[in-house]
């Protein structure tokens, strides 16, 4: 049962413009459907529900999740997908909680950096203090960077605004905000180690290189995927996703199945210990057929095992749509896009 609620009363709205929309995203997003009956819809999502209630005028829009932060994630997602549509029912949103117009999101956070340090030639290492480590109890795996420009000296950080939605600022104050993954967390201390894989001209990787002990930085999260929870794993990816499987490993040390790393240097030196019911493969692709290829046989080996992959957009986009993997069952399949090539 969610411990937080918010609702807004649109009165210039009909209920079934907007359960019409609702329902088409929840298809799209395979969301379950909670409720659906006359005048009234409510549906599922990762960190809590949503749905509208028929009033004599209009409708009303709620929100629902356990956490705080959860709320946000969840309240922002809906407002953005409504203001998409229909832009003019900006002002039109009056939130019932005591929403801080003006402060920081709920998933926001500033981090010290505790440590920065070269891991190996493809990874630099940053240990880092978190100021809200309770966010980050769960398995989530992901969580963004929020890095001002290296010339911007006086940073301005996002914002709620009326409608609940984030404020970020943009032009010469326009924050880049990457997706890490954590590689450890130390609950107790409230830190965590992040590897950052050293993309050539990469924005992330040199705020990395020059990061020192006791200065500042912010992050927004936990968000995306969790740590999964199944005993049978096929795990495919490359350096940008050897965090996260590191992780995942970590978590499932009665996991059984395959994991392949794909590696581009040839050093083989990222610290990736599987379960004793797992095998380890590098593998140096020779082109992007080699992704697919690999990836496509480790499915058609285990059957019933949970496919686990990340890479490169293209690459990510191209084996989603392999008929081997479109064969699959929607709940066995976990691909992820961890960047795209020239926007690094």
């Amino acid at each position: 049962m969610a411990n937080n609620t918010v609702y807004t009363d649109l009165k210039q709205l009909a209920f079934p413009a907007l359960e019409a929309a609702m329902l088409h995203e929840a298809r799209i997003h395979e969301l379950p459907i909670l409720e659906h009956s006359a005048g009234r819809l409510s549906i599922d999502a990762e960190y809590g529900s949503f749905g509208i209630t028929a009033q004599d005028e209009g409708l009303r829009l709620e929100v629902s999740a356990e956490e705080t932060d959860k709320l946000h994630m969840i309240r922002e997602s809906v407002v953005d997908h409504l203001l998409h549509f229909m832009p003019d029912l900006a002002g039109a949103i009056k939130w019932s909680d005591n929403m801080k117009i003006g402060a920081h999101p709920e998933n926001f956070q500033f981090v010290e950096i505790l440590g920065s340090a070269p891991l190996n030639q493809d990874f630099h290492r940053l240990e880092v203090r978190l100021s809200k480590p309770e966010l980050f109890v769960s398995g989530a795996l992901h969580f963004r960077f929020v890095l001002p420009a290296p010339e911007n000296a006086d940073p301005e950080w996002p914002v709620l605004n009326e409608t609940g939605s984030t404020t970020w600022p943009t032009g010469d104050k326009e924050l880049h905000r990457p997706v890490y993954t954590a590689r450890h967390f130390d609950y107790e201390a409230g830190t965590a180690i992040v590897d950052v894989y050293d993309h050539e001209g990469g924005r992330a990787i040199t705020w990395a290189k020059t990061a020192a002990p006791g200065m500042q930085s912010a992050i927004t999260g936990p968000g995306g995927a969790r740590i999964p929870a199944t005993k049978k794993l096929v795990i495919c990816g490359d350096e940008t996703a050897y965090p996260a499987i590191g992780r995942i490993l970590d978590a499932s040390p009665d996991a059984i199945g395959e994991v392949v790393l794909f590696n581009h240097s040839g050093l083989k030196d990222y610290d990736i210990t599987c379960p004793s019911g797992m095998t380890l493969t590098w593998v140096t692709p020779v082109d992007e057929i080699d992704f697919a290829q690999t990836a496509t046989d480790m499915v058609q080996r285990n059957p019933d095992a949970m496919f686990w992959f990340a890479s490169e957009a293209g690459q990510a986009d191209a084996i989603r749509q392999h008929e081997v993997i479109q064969a699959r069952p929607k709940d066995q399949i976990k691909i992820a896009r961890y960047w795209s090539r020239g926007t690094v």
